[in-house]
């Protein structure tokens, strides 16, 4: 059955590398838009984040086996921020304070890249991704008092706010690229990343981060 199947995959492998396969390396960057929940079910509590605006880059490695489809390799930075209101002193007054939470990352992706039509350079994406979190930072704006209690800015210990540096996604998204020269492209995406893993290191809560990914990207053709 082997004997039958190895001659298969190589000329499959040859024939898709000389004849079709394209190796292409870019670079990609832009927005993200992120929604952080943090639920506490035993008591039913939800902190109650606002999406946040931060940014993303990476570096691409794309082949392309086809007319139809390519294996898009990525790893880059990414950070995630959330809004959080809502804070009281230690009279229990209301204070007029925005927390800007980030969470900062080392984040990697294989996307299969499908391109359905020909007449067309409109493409569909979808695959995982994993990122680690190496740093989570709070700023914070408003009436702040002048307490030590209120810093305006926090570097937070992952392990001691509870945050699960190791977190995994799985991505959908579409994109359009154009011509640029004679080997470059240049490409416009929109990618939804849909979190798997629990934020929290605490099994008492129940945390997610998702985000949407608004980018502008380069790819060279090798």
């Amino acid at each position: 059955m082997y004997t039958r199947i190895l001659p298969s995959l190589l000329f499959l492998f040859y024939f898709s590398t000389h004849i079709f396969a394209q190796w292409s390396v870019g670079i990609s960057g832009g927005a993200t838009l992120s929604f952080r929940q943090w639920n506490l079910p035993a008591i039913d509590l939800d902190l109650g984040y606002d999406p946040g605006l931060a940014y993303n880059a990476a570096l691409l490695g794309e082949w392309r086996a086809g007319q139809v489809i390519s294996l898009r390799a990525e790893g880059g930075y990414q950070v995630w921020s959330s809004r959080l209101e809502g804070f009281t002193d230690e009279n229990g007054n209301i204070l007029d304070v925005t927390a800007k939470d980030d969470l900062m990352a080392f984040s990697g992706a294989l996307l299969a890249k499908i391109t359905p039509f020909s007449q067309v350079n409109a493409y569909l994406l979808a695959g995982p991704s994993a990122a680690r979190i190496v740093k989570n930072r709070s700023i914070l704006k408003g009436e702040i008092p002048d307490n030590p209690e209120f810093p305006r800015s926090i570097t937070h210990d992952l392990e001691e706010r509870g945050i699960e540096p190791d977190q995994y996604f799985v991505n959908f998204g579409v994109g359009h690229a154009f011509k640029c020269g004679a080997k470059g492209q240049l490409a416009i995406e929109a990618r939804y990343q849909i979190g798997l893993s629990n934020l929290s290191s605490a099994s008492t809560v129940d945390a997610r981060v998702s985000s949407l990914l608004l980018n502008v990207g380069y790819l060279y053709q090798l």
